[in-house]
């Protein structure tokens, strides 16, 4: 019997060390600072950045900062309610695009450097690539 439970152990010990190892490399990949390029699969031609951290996003849209709750789950993502500043400008209209499909977002992929962002019937919504700043 103790040999039964010592072997149980030892798989349940390390059944949690690989999911640990595996999140710690989508951590990696993903909270990171990302540089929008493509908007429902259009080229944008406004500057927008996205900050990815553990439990919070942030970044500048075309005019205004914002930010708001993030849960991630394995290669799942829901963007919680957005808050942003309330300044004007001439690219407004575009922020408001970015700022209705944020909430459409379900699920992600990371490779190369490149963060593609997904709806629940795998409609790719966003491209980012690894911010340079």
């Amino acid at each position: 019997m103790k040999t039964v439970l010592s072997l149980y152990s030892i798989l349940l010990l390390f059944s949690c060390a690989t999911k640990q190892s595996e999140t710690q490399k989508v951590d990696n990949a993903l909270y990171n600072t990302w540089q929008l390029t493509h908007l429902n699969n259009e080229k944008v031609s406004f500057t927008t950045t996205l900050v990815l951290s553990k439990e919070n996003y942030s970044g500048r849209a075309a005019c205004n900062n914002y930010g708001g709750s993030l849960s991630v789950s394995k290669n799942t993502i829901v963007f919680g309610a957005t808050r942003s500043t309330r300044m004007a400008c001439g690219n407004l209209n575009k922020e408001q695009q970015y700022f209705t499909v944020l909430p459409k977002i379900h699920h992600y992929k990371v490779s190369n450097n490149i963060l593609l962002l997904y709806d629940t019937e795998n409609k790719l919504l966003m491209t980012f690539t690894l911010s340079k700043v």
